[in-house]
């Protein structure tokens, strides 16, 4: 059953629910209220017959002559019509010992053990008390009671056909209603089936207009924000698959060269022939090693060994490392600051500083510079936790404004012209911002035209809680 059909019968059955309910309240207040109205009316005539009993009795001192003198208020015509008698009301008097003393009928002198209704008279007798003392007994039946009965009955089957009329009258505009709204409210769901559908087929340009209530536009706003990141992500996909199979054409191609040489005997098997081959293979291993490092740290599934870690001293390691390639380009290197020490894995916080400092070297042009400052302090504002900050300064040409923002995509080089052994894999920034990430902290590049590149590292000085394996 579809959604509209559904709620058309929810809203119908809803209220032909409410129109049940409130008929039946209806229906027995109303005949409540004539119960009551008949039991207040019965005893009313029960006390005042109970009143001129009493009287009599007081002033006879028995019951003799009580038959006359309910038979003359029987016959009055004073007593009639809101007096103590009218017209079908039956009433008789019992002494104490239950025997018929006055009233109409056959019956009189009878004890109420002969009655052919006596049990059902009994149970309706009213004591008669003179004093605390019980001198006798009133039965009195008032045909009003059959009347009102009557009454009730006429009255409920009127409530009860008015209540279907309105019944029918309200199912119909409920029904109409159900029609009209639950197509307002489908008809962007069915839009939305189509788009979705149309996504599932691969079709990731659909987007729809967002119309109808705003629970309905919100859902459309936050469909077509899902198609475009998954046409941002299939875009990304397909350029990362396109440029791993670039950057493994390469190599590949040397390799199969110079193996198909060797096969057809064009060059003999010499370690000279051999190491082309070996260099190719490394690259490759190595591309293949920075993707997976960089596809568990997007996940974040890379494993940290955190221990303590002196910056300072992380970065001067590194920088005696590239001493042969600072001396030959002649760049003066400076380091300013006091570093703080932090928890962190040292090989992969090595492996990001190792990238950054490689790219100040190689960018910065002959008789540069490249400068390297420790600070201290939260990331913002907004964070009161404490860290390091490494600024990581070069004197080179500067990143363009335009290629800023992809500096930290996979496979990016801002110089396109650099050939792969030169350049590497270019997934080296990418590797170093989510190594950074990782830890909790955060890298920012700054840059502009002819003054240089600023690279800005934060990690904060406790990164225990990031949820990776702890050193033993």
């Amino acid at each position: 059953m579809t959604l509209r059909r559904r709620f058309i019968l929810a809203l119908v059955s809803m209220v032909i629910f409410m129109a049940i309910v409130s008929g039946s309240i209806s229906l027995l207040s109303v005949n409540l209220l004539l119960d009551r109205s008949v039991s207040y009316v019965q005893q009313n005539f029960i006390n005042q017959w109970n009143r001129v009993l009493v009287s009599y009795y007081e002033e006879q001192g028995s019951w003799e002559g009580v038959q006359y003198q309910v038979l003359h208020i029987m016959t009055d015509p004073r007593q009639r019509d809101g007096g103590l008698f009218r017209d079908n009301m039956k009433v008789l008097v019992f002494d104490k010992n239950y025997s018929a003393i006055a009233g109409l009928g056959p019956d009189i002198g009878e004890n109420i053990s002969r009655f052919r209704d006596g049990e059902k008279i009994k149970a309706k007798l009213s004591p008669i008390l003179v004093g605390k003392e019980i001198v006798g007994y009133l039965w009195l039946e008032d045909n009003f009671a059959i009347r009102t009965t009557f009454v009730s009955r006429t009255l409920s089957s009127s409530i009860i056909g008015a209540m279907l009329i309105g019944l029918i009258i309200t199912s119909l505009i409920a029904l109409l209603l159900g029609v009209v709204l639950t197509r307002r409210l489908t008809d962007p769901l069915k839009r939305l089936t189509q788009a979705v559908t149309s996504v599932g087929q691969g079709n990731l340009s659909t987007r729809i207009e967002p119309e109808g209530s705003t629970d309905i536009q919100s859902l459309a706003k936050a469909f077509n924000q899902m198609t475009t990141q998954l046409a941002h992500t299939e875009e990304v996909r397909s350029k990362m698959v396109a440029d791993i199979a670039h950057e493994l054409r390469t190599p590949l191609t040397v390799i199969s060269g110079k193996l198909e040489s060797i096969q057809e005997g064009v060059v003999e098997a010499t370690p000279e022939t051999i190491l082309p081959i070996q260099d190719e293979v490394i690259r490759m291993t190595r591309l293949v090693r920075d993707l997976q490092h960089l596809t568990l740290a997007e996940a974040g599934k890379l494993p940290l060994v955190m221990k303590k870690v002196d910056l300072e001293e992380l970065i001067e390691r590194i920088l005696d490392h590239f001493v042969i390639a600072l001396e030959e380009k002649e760049i003066n290197t400076e380091i300013t600051g006091q570093a703080l020490t932090v928890e962190g894995d040292s090989d992969r916080l090595m492996q990001v500083f190792v990238n950054l400092i490689d790219n100040a070297i190689r960018h910065s042009r002959v008789g540069g510079s490249c400068r390297i400052e420790f600070q201290t302090g939260s990331w913002d504002e907004k964070s009161s936790e404490n860290g390091v900050f490494i600024i990581i300064q070069d004197s080179g040409e500067g990143i363009p404004e335009e290629e800023l923002h992809r500096i930290f995509d996979r496979f990016y080089r801002v110089d396109q012209a650099r050939d792969r052994t030169s350049g590497g894999t270019g997934l080296g920034l990418a590797i170093a911002r989510e190594f950074i990430q990782a830890h909790r902290g955060h890298l920012t590049v700054s840059s502009k035209k002819g003054e240089g590149t600023r690279f800005t590292v934060w990690i904060p000085t406790n990164s225990l809680d990031v949820g990776h394996q702890p050193s033993c």
